[in-house]
């Protein structure tokens, strides 16, 4: 891993770990305000009944206890890479485990689907692909991937309007074009995509792709 890569992960997570009931009010608004259950039930639509699914990123558990009530979903598994955003999460009554994205601590094959909904956009752009290779190796065949990230060049460290006074977080940048180069057409199905301006600055990218069976 390289050093920006490794810093942008440091940093990142210690935020997270010092303010983390800020962040569980921001989130919790956040999933009510911006319609981010509509693109979940496009997500939750394509998944077989009593679905295994992580949530990728999970924070607080906002958005595991809306997958939680999905009829199609058996089990949701929330990771995360701040300590006490998971104990926030086990609090709330979901199974949840403290690692990072590049090193998934999940048997292959063991998934039906992958929430990851403005996770993989905290990391440094080298590690995005490992993120994303892991994911690919935890889908069973013909499991689902929703990734949400935001659109605009470059990255770094930002001191949000959400955020608390000097509470840095990393946001890695994309187009829509680039994301699509690390899903190639032989190995994922595109079944939704979507721009939406949930915010002011960068619009998201959503996608849900199919891995081949």
């Amino acid at each position: 891993m390289t050093s920006s890569a490794s810093t942008a992960k440091v940093v990142t997570r210690e935020t997270y770990d010092l303010y983390p009931r800020h962040f569980q009010r921001f989130f919790d608004r956040s999933f009510q305000e911006n319609g981010i259950q509509r693109f979940m039930d496009h997500f939750t639509r394509h998944l077989p009944l009593h679905a295994r699914v992580v949530d990728l990123g999970a924070g607080p558990g906002s958005h595991a206890v809306a997958l939680q009530q999905s009829a199609k979903i058996g089990t949701v598994m929330c990771l995360d890479i701040s300590y006490r955003m998971m104990k926030i999460c086990r609090q709330r009554a979901q199974c949840a485990v403290n690692a990072d994205l590049e090193h998934l601590p999940f048997a292959t094959a063991s998934f039906d689907g992958a929430w990851a909904f403005a996770s993989l956009l905290h990391l440094a752009r080298p590690a995005v692909r490992i993120a994303i290779r892991e994911i690919t190796r935890i889908l069973r065949p013909g499991g689902l991937v929703s990734l949400a990230m935001k659109e605009g060049r470059g990255g770094g460290f930002e001191d949000r309007p959400d955020d608390l006074s000097g509470a840095l977080r990393w946001f890695t940048y994309f187009s829509d074009r680039s994301l699509r180069c690390y899903f190639p057409k032989d190995r994922w199905k595109l079944l939704f995509f979507e721009r939406t301006s949930l915010t002011s600055d960068h619009p998201f990218l959503n996608y849900i792709y199919r891995k081949s069976d």
